[in-house]
């Protein structure tokens, strides 16, 4: 859908600018991030953020979803980190300086 959007938009105006395509890219790694699991999701720093969600007793904790984000963790541990703050909980990964970045780790938990 968004590919054929730009398209559209370049058929009417011209070549899209760059900011176009990181709204595109933003919208892409928000979807991802919900299909993770993630409530939220928080670039800064150079590291991504993802929130878990907040109750304990959530079903997402017992899904498939949530053990691949472990399992992502694992073989990582070096970049990526697990956080407990306030009763939150989150994955921090270092390293990530740009959308598509987060974007491709993102994809990488999904698989």
């Amino acid at each position: 859908e968004i590919i054929a959007f730009i398209d559209r938009l370049n058929d009417r105006f011209g070549t899209a600018p760059k900011a176009i395509y990181n709204v595109c890219d933003a919208l892409r790694l928000r979807w991802v991030a919900k299909k993770i699991g993630f409530e939220r999701i928080i670039l800064k720093n150079d590291s991504m953020r993802g929130y878990f969600p907040s109750q304990a007793d959530s079903p997402y904790y017992n899904s498939e979803m949530f053990k691949q984000a472990l399992d992502y963790l694992k073989p990582n541990f070096g970049t990526c980190e697990m956080i407990e703050k306030k009763g939150k909980l989150s994955m921090r990964i270092k390293n990530i300086n740009s959308i598509e970045g987060a974007l491709g780790v993102c994809k990488e938990i999904t698989q």
